[in-house]
C-alpha cells in the first residue's frame, strides 16, 4: 500500500463490509499508523466486540464483531434458522474477529471458524500470514490448523514466493520468531509454486489440507 501511494500519489483507503450489511466501517485517516485499519464505523452503524460468552472485550482485546445499522438485512431468504443464528436482539454476528484501539479504529484479525487453538492459546491465521507476507521473498502466505496429539491443533504455513526469489524454511521460521510469540509460529512452512485459489480468487484453504 505504501509503495503504491508513493509511486502514484493516489491514497488508498480501506473499508469493511459484507453482503448482509454493506458498508460497516471506512478508514478516512491519513496517519501511517492507521493505514491497515478498516477505520471507524460508517454513518448509522454501531459496532461492538464480544467474547465467546457474549460479553464486551477489553480495549485492544480480540472479539467477535457484532454490528447494527439501518442498512442491515432483514434475514436470509427462506432460512429462518440461519437468520436466528446471525441476528440476535437486533445485532448481526459477522463471524469476524477484530480489535479496537484507543482512537476507535478497528483492525480485522481473522475469522472465528479459522481460529487455531493451540494448547489453549488462540492464534489468528491472518496475523501470522501478514507477518510472513512482510518477508522480502514472500508474495503471499496462508496458515491453517492441523491436528496435533499433544496441543490439539497447531499452525501450518504455506507461502508463494516472489518471482526470482528463494528462501529456506528455517529463515522464515527465524523471521517469525523475531516478530511473534513462539506459540504463534507454525510448526512447518511449505513453499508452493502458487497457492491454490477458488474461482473467486480467494485462497482455497481446504486444498491446502491435502499437503
Amino acid at each position: 500500500m505504501q509503495n503504491f501511494q508513493q509511486k502514484t500519489g493516489v491514497p488508498i483507503r480501506l473499508g469493511y463490509g459484507m453482503s448482509e450489511l454493506l458498508l460497516i466501517a471506512i478508514n478516512k485517516s491519513l496517519r501511517e499508523d492507521k493505514m491497515t485499519s478498516v477505520g471507524k464505523p460508517a454513518k448509522n452503524v454501531q459496532i461492538k466486540l464480544l467474547d465467546a460468552e457474549g460479553k464486551p472485550v477489553a480495549l485492544g482485546a480480540m472479539g467477535e464483531v457484532w454490528v447494527q445499522g439501518n442498512n442491515c438485512m432483514i434475514g436470509y431468504w427462506h432460512d429462518a434458522a440461519e437468520t436466528a443464528k446471525a441476528i440476535v436482539n437486533g445485532w448481526l454476528r459477522t463471524g469476524d474477529l477484530a480489535r479496537c484501539d484507543a482512537d476507535g479504529y478497528y483492525w480485522i484479525v481473522g475469522r472465528i471458524k479459522q481460529m487455531i487453538i493451540r494448547g489453549g492459546d488462540n492464534i489468528a491465521p491472518l496475523e501470522v500470514e501478514e507477518v510472513l507476507a512482510s518477508h522480502p521473498a514472500v508474495k503471499v502466505a496462508a496458515v491453517i490448523a492441523v491436528p496435533d496429539p499433544i496441543e490439539g491443533e497447531v499452525p501450518k504455513a504455506f507461502v508463494e514466493l516472489k518471482a526470482g526469489r528463494t528462501v529456506h524454511e528455517n529463515q522464515l521460521l527465524a523471521f517469525l520468531h523475531e516478530r511473534l510469540e513462539d506459540y504463534k509460529v507454525p510448526v512447518t512452512i511449505i513453499v508452493l509454486d502458487a497457492l491454490p485459489r477458488t474461482p473467486t480468487g480467494k485462497i482455497a484453504r481446504e486444498e491446502l489440507k491435502k499437503y
